[in-house]
């Protein structure tokens, strides 16, 4: 072949490269060029925005879909998905069906921005744990449906409490007296039942009576509690039990994650491959899972810490993620209060009441609680509108940490291990409403 037609044959494959209408002429070098090409990085992007412009010419719908499918940097269950559709002869709206399908897993990725920009655009919030969410937080959605005959919470002031004694009850920050339908556009065929968390007064410390009780956990815990409220009644007050909040990890603990991300699991198109996979991952930790298909599964998480801790750790793997799997801030933010969802750590006040000193602790309650099984007598009061730093609120017990000289590093630990009282006196009074009456200010401009 002399020169002059190799330039030519050149010529003639760049022009049919580029064509924005299909080549009459093209063979098989010309396709499998264009496969080669459409797995190099932008090239590949480039390519299936030329095909969409032809199948669009040719009047090519299902050309159209594809070509649009392949602009995405899309993991491998959307060829997949058209490929199964195109073998078996299917039609173009399944041909769409599938795709749509095998698109809904492929797990949104966020955009390149610098950290100061992520941070304004709502990429990063406590509910990541440090990292980056995969959506705007304020574009996490989710749907719940009220309890019906839930009572009002009362607006509560520290004064209200003067000459009494406050106790702190440090728990996670999940809602209660919600059911929760739907997580990101997926339907939970089972509503999940939030328990809460601080409002776990509300719902079970509303109505007089010797069922009434404001507080659910481990027995040790709530003995610890209700010993405290014994102390303070000996000294002359009431004992009442203030709600502090932890960290945002602690939403991962309870049975209500779990329960939320199996029925995300169950209504999304997850094959039985990732499933498999899945089952023998949370068993490379904890090898006696029933698996997520098991009719056990649901029980089985529910009375396992251990097990409920290995099944959402490895949820969170970048492989599972690209399979489907739910992610685990969304669910946070699900089962949140929204009214706790900016409150700091350890600022105490939202849930407050007040401990009955003359039952013991209800080992036995008659509305339990999924996640823990002994509850502490009461009733509600209420709960304060500004959240108080505990530092604040149980000023004695700081003052002495401070008087022995011992590490400020610790102060939260002993905190919660101590479970102190504080008597609200009047200087206590008068330190912390000041600061109350500042946040309003705030708050109103």
């Amino acid at each position: 072949m002399d020169r002059q037609a190799v330039i030519d044959a050149l010529r003639d494959r760049a022009r049919k490269f580029v064509s924005l209408d299909t080549p009459a002429d093209a063979d098989l070098v010309d396709t499998a060029q264009d496969i080669g090409y459409g797995f190099v990085p932008v090239l590949g992007q480039a390519l299936a925005t030329r095909d969409y412009e032809r199948a669009r010419r040719d009047d090519d719908k299902l050309g159209m879909l594809l070509s649009a499918a392949g602009m995405l940097p899309i993991a491998g269950g959307v060829p997949l998905a058209i490929n199964k559709a195109r073998k078996g002869g299917k039609s173009v709206e399944a041909a769409i069906e599938a795709t749509a399908q095998a698109l809904r897993r492929v797990p949104e990725k966020p955009p390149r921005m610098s950290a100061e920009e992520a941070r304004a655009a709502g990429y990063w919030h406590p509910i990541g744990l440090g990292k980056k969410l995969e959506k705007p937080y304020q574009d996490i959605t989710f749907k719940t449906e009220p309890v019906k005959d839930l009572p009002k919470r009362q607006q509560l002031s520290l004064e209200n409490l003067q000459g009494q004694y406050i106790i702190p009850a440090v728990g996670d920050r999940t809602a209660a007296g919600k059911l929760l339908t739907e997580i990101e556009g997926v339907k939970l065929n089972k509503p999940v039942e939030l328990e809460g968390g601080p409002d776990f007064m509300l719902t079970h410390g509303s109505k007089p009576g010797p069922d009434s009780t404001i507080w659910a956990s481990g027995q040790s815990i709530v003995s610890a509690l209700r010993n405290r409220a014994v102390q303070a009644a000996q000294q002359g007050g009431n004992a009442n039990l203030m709600y502090v909040p932890m960290g945002y990890d602690s939403l991962n603990f309870s049975t209500m994650p779990v329960d939320a991300a199996l029925e995300m699991i169950r209504s999304s198109k997850i094959t039985k491959k990732s499933k498999r996979k899945f089952d023998d991952a949370v068993r490379s930790l904890r090898p006696e899972f029933a698996g997520i298909d098991s009719p056990e599964v649901v029980n089985q998480l529910r009375n396992t810490g251990a097990l409920r801790h290995a099944f959402l750790n490895r949820m969170q793997l970048e492989d599972f993620q690209n399979a489907g799997f739910p992610h685990l801030s969304s669910i946070r933010k699900a089962i949140m209060e929204p009214a706790l969802a900016d409150v700091p750590l350890y600022h105490g006040g939202y849930s407050v009441g007040q401990i009955d000193t003359a039952l013991p602790i209800n080992k036995k309650p008659t509305a339990p609680h999924r996640t823990y099984d002994t509850q502490l007598h009461g009733r509600v009061l209420g709960g304060m509108d500004t959240p108080v730093p505990y530092t604040m609120l149980w000023r004695d017990f700081l003052n002495a940490r401070r008087a022995r000289e011992m590490p400020m590093s610790g102060d939260r630990m002993a905190f919660e291990r101590a479970k102190p009282l504080q008597l609200v006196d009047q200087q206590l009074v008068d330190q912390v409403m000041p600061y109350i009456e500042t946040l309003r200010r705030r708050g109103a401009e």
